[in-house]
């Protein structure tokens, strides 16, 4: 049974599981000297829509235009800007980048689509993004015959794939960040 894609283009389509198609992927891993020749287009697909749940997981700037809205781009400016946005600029509504450009509210950016793909090559190769996790990472001693392991206080329980978090950097919101409303 062959995995269906259905592309999110910006244009909020019904069922969107990715923002790139299985030849624009390939394209993408061909450009980066990565052999894929020994995974099949259904092992391709299904690392696709893995990497496409997990960024939808992700906190973003900005809101998504639209609650049916199956993947996590489009999204609209909620008014919440980097530093690198000049005061006075004018803006349609869309999100605004790291470099202080705007992301119209029907565009799905390169950043997500390429961190889409790492994200995928990552998965196909056995890198879970999405990890069932055990008492994160801040074990003080564990032994196992004369196999020792000690991890220091408030080690983290995850890995970190900067390939991805580096593409992001400046859509993302910080995870150390808290909310506030004014009154």
């Amino acid at each position: 049974m062959a995995i269906t894609l259905t592309i999110e283009t910006g244009a909020v389509v019904a069922g969107a599981n990715t923002f790139i198609s299985l030849a624009n992927f390939k394209a993408y891993l061909t450009n980066r000297a990565r052999s894929f020749t020994t995974y099949t287009d259904d092992q391709l697909s299904a690392a696709l829509i893995r990497a496409g749940q997990y960024l939808n997981g992700l906190n973003w700037m900005g809101r998504k235009t639209g609650r049916t809205n199956p993947m996590c781009w489009p999204r609209e400016s909620d008014g919440d800007y980097p530093e690198s946005f000049a005061s006075g600029q004018e803006i349609t509504g869309g999100v605004i980048d790291r470099n202080g450009y705007e992301i119209e509210i029907n565009e799905v950016p390169q950043e997500a689509i390429d961190a889409q793909c790492e994200g995928a090559w990552l998965e196909v190769q056995g890198t879970s993004l999405q990890p069932s996790l055990e008492r994160g990472g801040a074990v003080q001693s564990e032994k196992v015959d004369m196999i020792q392991t000690t991890y220091f206080s408030g080690a983290p329980g995850i890995t970190r794939h900067m390939a991805i978090e580096s593409l992001l950097a400046g859509l993302l919101r910080s995870t150390l960040s808290i909310e506030t409303t004014r009154a």
